[in-house]
């Protein structure tokens, strides 16, 4: 089906994002053990805040799709694949993430957060819960 298709589509476009965000959250965490200036760090907190503002562009769009397929009776071993590459991938970054928050906090630097440059591991969670918890949400 054409809309399954889209799904598929959007899901790759969304862990070639994903993918970014685990090299954007390793590149904090050296940035922050090797005390990179404030700058730096917000420059990279940006850059993947614009991504996930990407993602959520993808999962608006895809809303309907991902209603009807999980409605539905169809399965696809492709989606499922899909779908738990997303789970592994999200699972290494709020790993990541859950470093950097300590690292933050170890350093003084959640005034990085104040700049409204962080993206949480939590919104990532937040985001695939349903595929973490094993649904295809």
């Amino acid at each position: 089906m054409i809309e399954d298709e889209r799904l598929l589509s959007s899901y790759k476009k969304e862990k070639e994002h994903y993918l970014t965000i685990l090299d954007l959250a390793g590149d904090l965490r050296e940035a922050l053990k090797e005390g990179h200036d404030m700058p730096e760090i917000i420059s990279i907190l940006r850059r993947k805040n614009r991504i996930m503002e990407e993602i959520d562009s993808i999962e608006n769009a895809i809303e309907d799709e991902k209603k009807g397929y999980l409605s539905s009776t169809r399965s696809s071993a492709d989606m499922a694949e899909i779908i738990d590459e997303l789970s592994s991938l999200v699972e290494k970054i709020l790993s990541v993430e859950r470093e950097n928050e300590i690292l933050f906090s170890s350093q003084g630097c959640r005034s990085a957060v104040n700049y409204g440059a962080g993206v949480s591991a939590e919104y990532a969670c937040r985001r695939y819960s349903g595929i973490l918890s094993g649904e295809q949400s």
